[in-house]
């Protein structure tokens, strides 16, 4: 397979069925595909198995990835289940990861760059048995004494541009900086999936646990001996296995808020993602994390999602560790998949 040309681009994602989403979100990256080179790159396919196991040890029940209950959510456009988008970052995570030359590892060490950032617009959806392929461009670093470290990502089909984004190393966060909650007691006594009383949080409690983390990393196509080896001592969380419990996190909200995903669907059109991998290493089976869900922000368009071409609402999200330690902030932005909320 090659990859395609930049005039061959700009019509690749117009399949039939496209959602109002999927289509002003293709509009905001058609320019990326000037990024990609021709090359072979390997081929990946997930299966129907690999979402199931992914959505069951991440507790993600969205219907939009099951098998049977996906021709139930109003409007559908996708003609089938699809993979979560969390399955497709944790791919892009661990390529990553294994990819990483020495250079990149040293200057990741001398300079504590120790936030990994994710930024990745969806701008097309991915179906089970699907042929797929990611590219990763080469590391570049930023000028001036704040480096960062990144690297452009896209993944697509033959059809379609999936994800464009980029992954960056940093000394701080990008997303959310400002977020600290020292001052928010109590999180271990207070009620389980409801609003954290006098806050704007919703409050989900998980624990984690290597075997649901293994089978997530496995679901990924990832290999889990890279994170997890009994046998060598080796225990290492991939950041995007708690940032995957996002999306139960969300669903439970929407549960508590009387809202009915399946009428008023929604789809996932950015990620901002900031993981203090100091935090995400020390990760350990039975730890708890506190997942904390603000109540959605309307963001204009140019505010937030460059060309898309659609309003969406912007959900801060936290996991937040012993003595409340941010292990991660994100931005998510979701859009309507039909006609929006009610």
């Amino acid at each position: 397979m090659r990859w395609q040309d930049d005039n061959d681009w700009s019509d690749a994602g117009s399949v039939g069925g496209e959602s109002a989403a999927q289509r002003s979100a293709r509009a905001s990256v058609a320019s990326a595909m000037g990024a990609l080179t021709r090359g072979a790159s390997p081929t990946f396919r997930f299966g129907q198995f690999h979402v199931d196991v992914a959505r069951n040890s991440s507790d993600d029940f969205n219907p939009l990835h099951d098998p049977k209950k996906w021709e139930s959510v109003r409007g559908n456009p996708y003609g089938s289940p699809v993979v979560s988008v969390f399955q497709m970052e944790c791919l892009i995570e661990y390529l990553l990861r294994k990819g990483q030359g020495a250079a990149d590892s040293w200057l990741i060490e001398q300079h504590d760059l120790h936030f990994c950032n994710y930024q990745f617009t969806f701008t097309g959806w991915l179906r089970p048995h699907e042929e797929f392929q990611v590219r990763i461009h080469p590391s570049s670093v930023s000028p001036g004494a704040d480096h960062t470290l990144s690297n452009r990502v896209f993944l697509k089909t033959e059809g379609q541009l999936v994800v464009a984004g980029s992954v960056s190393q940093s000394a701080s966060p990008l997303y959310l900086p400002n977020a600290e909650f020292s001052r928010l007691h109590g999180l271990e006594r207070a009620a389980d999936i409801t609003y954290v009383p006098d806050t704007k949080y919703f409050l989900k409690r998980k624990y984690l646990s290597t075997g649901n983390a293994k089978n997530f990393v496995i679901a990924c196509l990832a290999d889990q001996a890279y994170y997890f080896d009994e046998v060598e001592d080796r225990v290492s969380f991939p950041d995007m296995v708690p940032v995957s419990f996002i999306s139960s996190a969300l669903f439970e909200k929407d549960m508590a808020d009387n809202v009915d995903f399946r009428q008023t669907p929604m789809a996932h059109a950015r990620h901002n993602i900031s993981i203090d991998r100091r935090l995400a290493r020390d990760l350990r089976s039975n730890d708890r994390l506190h997942l904390l869900v603000t109540r959605p922000k309307l963001v204009p368009p140019a505010a937030a999602l460059g060309q898309l071409q659609m309003a969406a609402e912007c959900y801060d999200c936290f996991g937040l560790v012993q003595d409340n330690q941010v292990l991660f902030r994100a931005q998510v932005f979701l859009v309507p998949l039909t006609g929006g909320r009610r």
